[in-house]
C-alpha cells in the first residue's frame, strides 16, 4: 500500500484467518474494504458457509454514508451468463459457473450485491486472474452494494506472469450529502433592516412577545 494511502487507514479488524477489515477515511467519504481468502474447492460445504458468514458479519457492521468495497479470492466461478442472477451478474464473465460460484451470487442476492466484473466487457485476458498449468480462471472478484455500483467506472485483471494477477478498479468520487442541523437559526438579511417597514416586521416578530 502506497505510504499517502497508509495514512488514511483509521481501522483494521481481523475477524479471523480468512477475513479482515481495513477502514479508510479520506476528507469527504470513508470507504471500508472487506478482504477474504475462501477456502478452495476440495474443503467442505460447512467451512465454505462459515467464511461467507464471517464475510455476511463485516458487511452488517458498516455504518451510514459508508463506501463498503469486497475484495476477495473466492475460489468459484460465477460463469458467463446471469442464469437467474439479475442485479447480482451482469453477464460478462468467463467459462462456466460451480458450486463456489454459485454460493457467491447466493450471497450477494441476499445481501443485495453485485459481483462489478461482471458488468464491464474485457478480453479473456483481462478477466483471468489465476493460471496455472494451463488452466486460466477467474475466481477473484470485487463486491459492492448495488447503489455504490455507478461510482465503479471499471473493474479489470492485469496481465501477468505470476499465477495470481492483480484486479484494478477505477472508481469515482461520490456526492456525499451535506445535511443541515435542525433548528438551524434562519440566516438574516441584515441590510434589509435598514428599510422602515423591513425593521418594523422583524421587531414586531422578535420581540413583540416580550
Amino acid at each position: 500500500m502506497k505510504e499517502e494511502i497508509c495514512k488514511k487507514v483509521v481501522e483494521v479488524r481481523r475477524k479471523s484467518d480468512r477475513v479482515m477489515t481495513v477502514v479508510l477515511a479520506f476528507e469527504e467519504e470513508v470507504v471500508r474494504v472487506i478482504c477474504g481468502y475462501h477456502p478452495q474447492s476440495r474443503r467442505g460445504t460447512i467451512e465454505k458457509e462459515q467464511s461467507f458468514d464471517e464475510m455476511a458479519n463485516e458487511w452488517d457492521s458498516q455504518k451510514v454514508d459508508e463506501l463498503v468495497l469486497g475484495m476477495s479470492d473466492f475460489n468459484g466461478h460465477v460463469g458467463k451468463w446471469i442464469q437467474g442472477f439479475d442485479g447480482v451478474h451482469e453477464g460478462n464473465g468467463i467459462g462456466e459457473r460451480n458450486l463456489e460460484g454459485r454460493m457467491l451470487l447466493e450471497f450477494c442476492d441476499k445481501k443485495e450485491l453485485c459481483v462489478v466484473k461482471t458488468w464491464f466487457r474485457k478480453t479473456e485476458k483481462r478477466k483471468v486472474t489465476f493460471s496455472a498449468g494451463g488452466n486460466e480462471i477467474e475466481i477473484d472478484f470485487m463486491l459492492v452494494g448495488r447503489k455504490n455500483r455507478k461510482y465503479l467506472r471499471d473493474v479489470k485483471t492485469i496481465p501477468g506472469e505470476l499465477q495470481h494477477r492483480l484486479v484494478v478498479a477505477d472508481l469515482d468520487k461520490r456526492k456525499v450529502k451535506k445535511h443541515v442541523r435542525k433548528g438551524m437559526a434562519e440566516r438574516r438579511k441584515v441590510w434589509k433592516l435598514k428599510e422602515e417597514e423591513t425593521r418594523a416586521r422583524f421587531e414586531e416578530r422578535e420581540f413583540g412577545s416580550w
